[in-house]
């Protein structure tokens, strides 16, 4: 696996996630065709049609952070992902606009180990008028590349976390790991979205930046406006880790010690979307019969990627 690299706690960069995610619906369509075709005894030949590489953007902004976007190209369904063979985009300009605040920054392109990464430079004179993200804003993201127009628009939704985080003791590995619950209230107007990430430290584990768990969205499409609501929450941990068996089984739980904190991101519907079905083709891979699945993206122009605002809140326990 590619070692991460942490930007700030809203952007954490492995080779990116987006660029294969163009032929997603293609890959499930050509295993498809294969089984029903598997038992024929014609060959069968089906061409596949070459296309133009696409721009793939990975942009954020957060709540006192400041943005930072990465752009690549998307790579064909036959390439090989490699992060050192993935095309980052170095010679865009890009612009971020405060549209409440009607303030706007160019971001400049640094070098981050082998990521390129557009964010802001500080001896730029408008730094100290634009560094960081704020609650309850629109941003707006131009891009232009290559004689092309992109455009994006995101809100950093106001946040009020979690009410409160607890532990129970689970019972399946007799008292030796704990299950992370929180409660939570919605607020009365339909359409909060959220993503969790957790970070913990302890005799066994020790993270460096906040990691995502599996399925970490939480909505109120059916709990819109309730009290108090209890909450399953999975701690994140890498693939690679060898501090557990095999199969990882025990990585999502808590251990006497523990010091876990847990960051819960506010975002807009559009962002949701993308996650959302970005998730769900994630899930498909490999199956045939899965339903093709359309990742959705708040890019104009016909490119794939998101341009996401996080309202983000923090809270932290320990267990003992």
């Amino acid at each position: 696996m590619t070692k991460s690299v942490v930007f700030n706690d809203s952007i954490r960069l492995f080779q990116p996630i987006f660029v294969p995610m163009m032929f997603g619906r293609t890959r499930t369509i050509l295993l498809f065709l294969l089984i029903i075709f598997a038992s024929c005894e014609k060959e069968l030949n089906i061409p596949l049609q070459a296309s133009n590489p696409k721009l793939v953007v990975e942009g954020y902004i957060a709540t006192d952070q400041q943005p930072v976007v990465v752009l690549t190209k998307s790579v064909g369904f036959f390439d090989k992902i490699d992060v050192s063979k993935i095309q980052f985009v170095s010679d865009a300009t890009v612009v971020v606009t405060d549209i409440t605040a009607n303030r706007s920054i160019q971001l400049r392109p640094v070098q981050v180990q082998q990521f390129t990464v557009y964010t802001i430079n500080q001896s730029d004179p408008t730094y100290n008028h634009f560094k960081n993200g704020r609650t309850e804003h629109f941003y707006r993201l131009d891009i232009t590349y290559d004689n092309q127009q992109y455009s994006a628009l995101t809100k950093i939704p106001n946040n009020r976390g979690f009410d409160s985080l607890y532990y129970e003791p689970n019972s399946r590995f007799k008292d030796t790991l704990y299950s992370l619950r929180a409660r939570y209230s919605d607020p009365d107007t339909l359409g909060n979205f959220y993503k969790y990430f957790t970070k913990r430290s302890g005799l066994l584990s020790q993270d460096a930046d906040f990691i995502e768990p599996f399925s970490s969205r939480l909505d109120d499409d059916f709990i819109n406006g309730q009290k108090n609501i209890p909450i399953d929450l999975f701690l994140g941990f890498e693939r690679n880790d060898s501090i557990d068996n095999q199969f990882n089984e025990t990585a999502a739980f808590g251990r006497l010690g523990d010091t876990i904190t847990v960051k819960l991101s506010a975002m807009d519907r559009a962002v949701y979307g993308f996650w959302k079905t970005l998730d769900f083709a994630e899930g498909s891979v490999g199956n045939p019969f899965a339903a093709p699945i359309q990742v959705q993206s708040n890019i104009s122009n016909d490119a794939f990627g998101v341009w996401t605002g996080y309202g983000n809140a923090y809270q932290t326990i320990i267990i003992k």
